[in-house]
């Protein structure tokens, strides 16, 4: 059976390994995901975004 995890960036909860994705130990839900891919440089919320992600990179 598989866990529920908090999502990294929105702290929805998920279950492990059927939504989203896993980035350095980290879960990102589905939703999160699109943003991150949608998301172009114009956007308000693309580096708050980029520092989401760079944290999690960091704190690994």
């Amino acid at each position: 059976m598989k866990g529920l995890v908090h999502c990294s960036f929105c702290a929805e909860k998920i279950y492990e390994g059927e939504e989203g994705f896993k980035l350095l130990g980290r879960y990102i839900c589905e939703k999160c995901e699109k943003k991150i891919v949608d998301s172009t440089v114009e956007d308000k919320s693309y580096f708050l975004l980029k520092e989401k992600v760079r944290n999690i990179w960091f704190t690994c």
